[in-house]
């Protein structure tokens, strides 16, 4: 049994799962959502939000039209591949149109689902510019954009990330 927990979309919502498998939507706003214990789903929504997914398998949850205006910066705390965490992509207009190991991109490419590190690097080699990345080397934070094709951007804020992203570039 999931349990569904959903903020309001005019305010900042600080959401948190229980300690069944949980869905935490935020709606707009700059919305905290906080997993517990279990395989939780985390969607921020509009709006500039911070994700923990706790322990479990979570799936961290990203829609090209959910962006609110021109971008959204959201930030995930304890993203954890080796637990089973995966990132979730959906309504991107055909911005994953490969798989690789870690990479399911689906739905002619407008969906994907990224379960590791390597996954990631893949999206952002076959993207044709469309994801960009930067960081802090030093803090191990790694900063990644995604350009959902309609002028919009969700920008990801990974801590811990910028090492093992890096680690599985391609070097050309």
């Amino acid at each position: 049994m999931v349990d569904y927990i959903s903020g309001k979309n005019t305010t900042d919502d600080d959401l948190r799962a229980t300690g069944n498998d949980s869905q935490l939507v935020g709606g707009g706003g700059n919305d905290i959502l906080r997993g517990g214990k279990g395989d939780d789903i985390l969607v921020g929504g509009a709006g500039d939000d911070k994700l923990y997914g706790g322990a479990g398998a979570d799936q961290f949850r990203f829609f090209g039209n959910q962006i609110d205006g021109a971008s959204d910066t959201d930030a995930i705390y304890d993203l954890n591949f080796g637990d089973g965490d995966t990132l979730v992509f959906g309504q991107y207009n055909g911005l994953f149109g490969t798989d690789a190991p870690g990479l399911n991109g689906f739905a002619s490419g407008d969906s994907a689902i990224i379960s590791t590190y390597e996954g990631l690097a893949a999206a952002y080699e076959a993207s044709g510019g469309r994801i960009s990345f930067t960081g802090n080397p030093t803090s191990n934070l790694l900063i990644i954009s995604f350009d959902n094709g309609a002028g919009a951007t969700q920008t990801i804020r990974i801590t811990g990330g910028y090492d093992a992203f890096v680690s599985e570039l391609t070097l050309s």
